[in-house]
């Protein structure tokens, strides 16, 4: 018997064909949830996470529309309903006042984003909700959203009303010890894209292409739907 048809046998009945599994398994993410895998990572990262087994996503489910459901203390007065938001699009991102760079630096992106998206999109909202009700007070949060516009206004409360506010947004985010006695908070870093109707249509993270972002704020800005 020739060496060819050695060969030929072995890859009939030893040789393992490649699996298709995997590659079917992977395409069925929804591109939400790889969004949310990727800005936990960028958010644990820069707060000094660096297991990928200590990676924990807020994934949001493609075949569930998500609405946005809160009712928290306004940095410019009074109490915002999200019930009293329907008819306009607005944008929401969750974070803290001591976050390193991350926060501010998607704060300052989107910011920059809304003004060159052109009208339309320069009035929209961009609600800051804290993670950290325990340090962020009123006063702080105040002078924190004052840097970034005033269309940005920050919003904090009770942390079981904060807690629900980000469950309708499957937000992760969990407070973590420092060495030093100090603490911060790792969380989901997407700014998420709400339309008129109060529905959840997209996202926007830090590093995403500067045109995709720009369209994904104009179609909300003027149809309130993507």
């Amino acid at each position: 018997m020739t060496r060819a048809r050695i060969s030929k046998r072995r890859s009939k009945s030893g040789d393992k064909q490649p699996s298709k599994a995997a590659p079917e398994r992977r395409a069925q993410k929804t591109p939400f949830a790889l969004l949310a895998a990727l800005a936990t990572f960028l958010v644990a990262g820069a707060a000094g996470m660096t297991s990928l087994g200590d990676m924990r996503v807020g994934a949001v489910a493609a075949t569930t529309p998500l609405r946005a459901s809160f009712k928290l203390q306004s940095t410019q007065g009074g109490v915002v309903d999200s019930r009293s938001l329907l008819g306009r699009p607005y944008a929401i991102f969750l974070g803290f006042t001591h976050c390193p760079e991350l926060c501010a630096t998607t704060l300052l992106d989107v910011q920059t984003l809304v003004r060159d998206a052109g009208y339309g999109a320069r009035d929209m909202t961009l609600y800051f909700i804290t993670l950290d009700p325990e340090r962020d007070t009123s006063d702080v949060l105040t002078e924190y959203v004052k840097a970034f516009g005033d269309n940005v206004v920050g919003l904090t409360g009770a942390e079981r009303d904060i807690a629900a506010a980000a469950a309708t947004l499957r937000v992760y985010y969990t407070k973590r010890a420092l060495s030093d006695g100090d603490y911060v908070v790792d969380h989901t870093a997407l700014v998420y894209l709400v339309n008129s109707g109060g529905e959840v249509v997209d996202t926007l993270v830090v590093g995403e292409p500067r045109a995709k972002a720009l369209q994904k704020l104009r179609a909300l800005a003027f149809g309130g739907r993507l």
